[in-house]
């Protein structure tokens, strides 16, 4: 069942509360959709290691910016990101696509604390911390000095204390320039931030493309 599933992304289980049955099931046999929603833990009992590596075209130097830890399997194939934030909370991705937190980023913007208000004239935002890392390789690779700062929400839909915490921060910058998703809580959000900042914020048209990182994997 959808409505009556419930999933515990930490320890990557779940359970139907309308037949009662546990998930995964041994043997089980689920729709396509399932293991991309509910992505199961790996058999690989080797534990993940920390490495200096390129993902999903960023380089690792880009990571080590942003203080983004990888880490990898035995494989050597990415398994996890922790995303660290300025109060040193993070949020931690793992493949396929399963979001957790260590303590509350939820009023921060990630990557604020590398770019000082008002070190450049704009700014970009994104939605993601990994578009955030994608979008500064791209706007950097060839001015031959960091001058383009990104930065990310804490997630498309921020809380009313989010927004108090950063307008201080927005406004030291002249422009202020968008790349969010073109769904509803992507336009929610460049609603809200146009609604205080009307005079200097744009937002980048993604056209085909999702996200900056797909940009950034699109050439």
């Amino acid at each position: 069942s959808t409505d009556a599933f419930s999933w515990n992304s930490d320890k990557a289980v779940g359970k139907c509360f309308s037949c009662g049955s546990g998930y995964p099931t041994k043997g089980g046999q689920y729709f396509e959709w399932v293991q991309d929603k509910y992505p199961l833990p790996s058999f690989d009992t080797t534990p993940p290691r920390v490495a200096e590596v390129a993902y999903r075209g960023v380089l690792s130097a880009t990571f080590a910016l942003y203080d983004v830890v990888t880490k990898v399997n035995s494989a050597g194939d990415v398994v996890e990101q922790r995303y660290t934030y300025p109060s040193g909370n993070e949020k931690v991705r793992r493949e396929p696509k399963a979001f957790s937190c260590v303590g509350n980023v939820s009023t921060e913007l990630f990557g604020s604390n590398k770019f000082p208000r008002g070190c450049s004239k704009k700014i970009t935002i994104t939605e993601g911390e990994l578009d955030a890392c994608s979008a500064y390789q791209m706007l950097n690779a060839n001015s031959g000095k960091f001058t383009n700062p990104v930065v990310s929400l804490p997630s498309a839909t921020p809380s009313n204390e989010f927004w108090t915490n950063v307008q201080a921060y927005f406004s030291g910058f002249d422009e202020i320039i968008l790349s969010v998703d073109t769904d509803g809580a992507g336009n929610a959000v460049a609603d809200r931030i146009c609604s205080i900042f009307p005079s200097k914020t744009k937002r980048v048209d993604h056209g085909l493309l999702k996200d900056a990182n797909d940009f950034l994997r699109a050439g």
